[in-house]
């Protein structure tokens, strides 16, 4: 590929630093930043950064009839800055190469999960249903025949020392195991989702231990312009530590056992981190071998669930538990149905698809911050922007809205909570006045109290912070969209079917006291039945029949 690069005229002029050294991620990190630096220089000077553009997406376009890897590096371009949807659909059909690795195959898969989850809007449901399963389906197919391979090996190993395969053994104590694909910390949704699902089955006595597969592909070598990749806390990956979980801050201390434990609200959660693929397959040997009472997976799509369901055969429950609205991708374990009030009725893709609860047990605390320590002006209407993407997930019609209301009403100011100081600055916003960043804060829920308004743009996400502001009597505004998060909690209460009807709503709210004190009142409702009618984890025991 360097060679390529090297007799390229138009690539070795953008590529001139460039040498043999440089990994394939440099390359595209490289390709993305001169891209960045045409979309800077295209407001003064469109006709001369389109060209570039285009001269240089043309030569990697004749370049991918020659090498795979300028393949993937043109249609990563065109899901950046060209036809997103066909290049979803090459992609989509490109993890079904026999030859890709796994890596580089499940990195792909998830560039495409996170292109659909921001741009949700810009896809039909189809994208999700067929062209997201169909590559999900592709890096299954490897990770179960690696799967298949250890497994054949341990049997002989085990025939050989001991004279028969494994004792199956059921074990005495209730058992649950959840597993996840990323364990962060407390304000990451589904990290904090699985330990109140933990906390919830130790409270009904059961024996919970957590897995975390820190699965989600890191920044892998390949030549995917744009590509983002996933963190995960090297720490655990060791053994013997106590992970201290609390909202205030997070420390690791050594402790003197074989495992690890999760330290959260007084309780100690057998933990472990299992990045290594070899030990993720011995993980389900031990659980095929040992039948715990239930296995959780708190994710969209998870691998190692999946072919713990295929191998399990109905012996204990495997339950897709999803982080996000709709039905998680799984093809061997049962999945939660998130019944959404504005998508299409459909058939569910597993027979024994499970109804998830509209429900928030967890109760969220609120102390009273006073806008002055926010650095927020105190008489202003204040409405909200919530979380650490929203930068990325704010789409044009949502900010032209939200220009829509500053112009409407001076008493409006708009605040972003949440994303990192550079990608704010990035958006370039007009009204910088009455527009107002915070950063990462420790207490979210809080912060959301002091705002008047929770206004959700049209995005997947969201929806924790979305019952923080139910909770802190804060109404919302969101589009009644069957993808989004926002909407499945507030249900008809707080969704709209165009921006100008939210556009009114929220102008009404800043002008009016009297009907912005009912809307109060009607959050505050709404948030008293989502945390009292019942808990989504006790249901989920009943559903799978344990009691």
């Amino acid at each position: 590929m360097y060679r390529l690069i090297k007799q390229s005229q138009v690539l070795n002029e953008v590529l001139s630093d460039v040498t043999e050294q440089h990994s394939y991620s440099d390359i595209a990190k490289r390709l993305q930043a001169f891209f960045s630096h045409l979309e800077e220089q295209s407001v003064s000077n469109s006709e001369h950064a389109n060209k570039l553009f285009n001269m240089v997406l043309s030569e990697i376009e004749r370049l991918a009839h020659q090498h795979d890897d300028f393949y993937l590096c043109f249609q990563s371009i065109l899901l950046l800055y060209g036809d997103k949807k066909a290049a979803f659909e090459s992609l989509a059909e490109y993890t079904k190469n026999p030859k890709l690795p796994f890596e580089q195959r499940w990195y792909i898969h998830w560039q495409l999960c996170l292109t659909y989850f921001v741009n949700p809007n810009e896809f039909e449901r189809r994208y999700r249903d067929e062209l997201l399963l169909s590559s999900y389906r592709s890096s299954l197919s490897s990770y179960a025949k690696e799967f298949e391979q250890h497994h054949a090996s341990s049997r002989a190993l085990a025939s050989m020392l001991v004279g028969n395969d494994f004792a199956k053994q059921t074990l005495t104590s209730q058992k649950i195991v959840i597993v996840t694909n990323q364990f962060i910390g407390l304000k990451h949704a589904p990290t904090s989702l699985c330990l109140n699902m933990a906390m919830k089955y130790i409270e009904l006595g059961y024996d919970v231990s957590i897995v975390n597969l820190a699965v989600l592909p890191e920044n892998q070598d390949a030549l995917f312009v744009g590509g983002c990749g996933f963190n995960s806390l090297s720490e655990l990956d060791n053994t013997g530590i106590d992970y201290m979980m609390d909202e205030a801050r997070c420390r690791f201390i050594p402790n003197s056992l074989r495992f690890n434990q999760i330290i959260y609200r007084h309780h100690k959660i057998p933990f472990s981190q299992v990045s290594d693929r070899n030990k993720h397959y011995s993980a389900i040997e031990l659980l095929l071998n040992h039948n715990p009472q239930l296995v959780v997976s708190v994710s969209d799509n998870n691998l190692f669930a999946d072919v713990l369901g295929k191998y399990s055969r109905g012996a204990f429950p495997v339950v897709m538990y999803p982080t996000s609205s709709g039905t998680p991708l799984t093809l061997f374990s049962t999945p939660l149905n998130m019944s959404h009030p504005y998508l299409e009725k459909e058939t569910p893709s597993h027979p024994d698809s499970i109804e998830l609860l509209r429900s928030y047990a967890k109760p969220f605390t609120y102390k009273s911050l006073g806008r002055e320590s926010l650095g927020l002006p105190a008489e202003k209407f204040l409405i909200s922007l919530v979380g650490t993407r929203i930068c990325e997930e704010l789409d044009k019609a949502s900010l032209n809205a939200l220009y829509v209301l500053l112009e409407s009403d001076e008493s409006i100011d708009i605040v972003f909570v949440g994303p990192p100081k550079e990608r704010f600055e990035a958006l370039g916003l007009h009204y910088k006045e009455r527009i107002h960043h915070l950063p990462y804060v420790t207490d979210l829920s809080s912060v959301i109290a002091e705002m008047d308004l929770f206004f959700n743009p049209d995005r997947a996400g969201g929806g924790t912070s979305a019952v923080m502001a139910l909770g802190a009597g804060v109404p919302i505004v969101t589009l009644s969209r069957g993808y989004s998060d926002v909407a499945w909690w507030v249900q008809d209460k707080f969704s709209f079917k165009t921006l100008d009807d939210a556009i009114r709503f929220a102008l009404r709210c800043s002008s009016d006291q009297a009907y912005y004190t009912e809307q109060r009142q009607v959050a505050l409702s709404e948030y008293q039945q989502v945390s009292t009618c019942g808990c989504s984890f006790e249901k989920l025991l009943k559903d799978v029949g344990l009691t």
